[in-house]
């Protein structure tokens, strides 16, 4: 994939990783083990977390010859949170370590960076229960819910500005993680 974009675009000068699965369609709570499995684990795993590094390993070298960056998507329930499952959680607080190695790893030439959303009005959130979706506005110092185009809009960002930020996340969640 890496190959053939490069080629075809003559050189790469962004990467956005936002593959991402939850891999159940309900919260399973961290005391509930028995509703995780090796299949859940290496879904998540594969999904959310070794396609960062091995994409952006594709990508590197066309990236440093543009001096590019990279954004990879997190989630708030990398910095702390619960997330849908504890494999979840821990894909996502992988994307932020991941990252700040990344950063490391290609400075100077490459900036790596992560977004990390809170609860965002997406086709996967929409079947949720309203009181599930109410208990994130309440948290939210800003009342409303984060939509694709804030995120969009704070990736933009940190692609093609914040020339100085590198090896960070973002949380962008209305103020949830504030409050």
């Amino acid at each position: 994939m890496s190959d053939n974009t490069i080629a075809d675009l003559g050189g790469l000068n962004y990467l956005v990783n936002n593959a991402g699965i939850a891999g159940t369609k309900d919260p399973i709570p961290p005391s509930d083990l028995d509703k995780i499995d090796e299949e859940l684990w290496q879904a998540l795993l594969n999904t959310n977390l070794i396609s960062v590094f091995r994409v952006s390993k594709a990508a590197a070298e066309a990236l440093k010859a543009s001096g590019g960056a990279i954004v990879n998507t997190a989630s708030t329930s990398g910095v702390g949170l619960q997330g849908s499952s504890t494999p979840y959680t821990a894909t996502k607080s992988g994307v932020v370590s991941v990252t700040r190695s990344l950063a490391r790893g290609l400075a100077p030439n490459v900036r790596v960076n992560a977004v990390a959303p809170g609860q965002v009005a997406t086709p996967w959130t929409a079947d949720w229960p309203a009181e599930r979706k109410q208990m994130a506005l309440n948290k939210s110092l800003i009342k409303r819910h984060v939509q694709p185009e804030d995120v969009a809009e704070l990736i933009s960002f940190l692609l093609t500005g914040a020339a100085m930020i590198t090896g960070q996340t973002i949380i962008i969640d209305g103020g949830m993680t504030v409050s």
